[in-house]
């Protein structure tokens, strides 16, 4: 019989190489409409705007404008559900659009985060993310990430950065997008 601790190690490791914050679930609370009751057939991921005016991180915000579209396009296209996935284009009647806003952007301090730890130093990544319909432009829903360094330190913080909360919040952009608004989903 194989011991506790080695079932439950993994459980446990597994939750050590995660960050903290969140991404919600899909917010349709503030909808204006939903105008594609079949469904859309193809997505566009525009890049996205902010207002960090932050002079030390600007050139890291820009990057991150175009490389968090990047990453949501690339797991819709991994993820299925739509015809077409791009980046660039005229949206019509079948396109659903993403879009949205980084609220906040921050390296942090990797020292900080290494010997301290509980917050000191912390990496932040936050954005507001829209779908909206391809012909009215009618928000159809957003989603709120909120990604943060490891709280208790050492090495595993130490090693986050903002950029490192790219993919996973990606992921649930692309998963809300397929699981609510694809016609595989409302069919």
């Amino acid at each position: 019989m194989k011991s506790p601790f080695l079932l439950v190690a993994p459980v446990c490791l597994a939750g050590m190489f995660t960050s903290c914050g969140s991404v919600s679930g899909l917010n349709t609370a503030a909808a204006t409409g939903f105008s594609r009751p079949g469904g859309y057939e193809k997505v566009l991921v525009k890049d996205f705007t902010t207002s960090i005016s932050d002079f030390k991180v600007q050139s890291k915000v820009e990057v991150a404008r175009k490389s968090l579209p990047d990453a949501i396009a690339s797991e819709l296209s991994k993820k299925g559900g739509f015809s077409r996935v791009s980046r660039v284009g005229k949206p019509d009647s079948t396109t659903l659009v993403i879009g949205g806003t980084i609220d906040q952007y921050d390296d942090g301090n990797a020292a900080l985060r290494l010997m301290i730890g509980f917050a000191a130093g912390n990496s932040n990544l936050d954005a507001t993310v829209s779908y909206t319909d391809g012909t009215t432009g009618k928000t159809l829903g957003t989603l709120k990430a909120d990604k943060n360094s490891w709280a208790l330190g050492g090495a595993l913080a130490a090693a986050q950065t903002a950029d490192s909360f790219i993919d996973p919040i990606a992921k649930k952009i692309a998963s809300e997008a397929k699981l609510k608004f694809s016609k595989q989903a409302v069919q």
